[in-house]
């Protein structure tokens, strides 16, 4: 195997390589949910008729900004669709 050994400066080019290569895993969170297609299945996971005993899991201060940002993400990118 002849194995090529690395410099210091070749840090920064390997990893615009990978990440140009991996730009849609590593892109974040798209806010949007995608369009909606011809048939669009839908799986209810929560009865509405049904008490839930739910308890919030604990969250540190230091994280509390950070878990309310995703959580608004991720009510923000909620579908609306009229099921009538």
């Amino acid at each position: 195997m002849n194995a090529k050994k690395l410099a210091d400066n070749d840090i920064p080019r390997l990893c615009d390589r990978i990440l140009s290569k991996y730009k849609n895993q590593l892109g974040g969170v798209v806010a949007k949910l995608p369009p909606l297609r011809e048939v669009n299945h839908q799986i209810p996971l929560v009865d509405e008729g049904k008490q839930y005993a739910y308890h919030l899991p604990c969250c540190p201060d230091s994280l509390k900004p950070q878990l309310a940002e995703k959580i608004q993400l991720y009510t923000n990118a909620k579908c609306h669709v009229d099921h009538g």
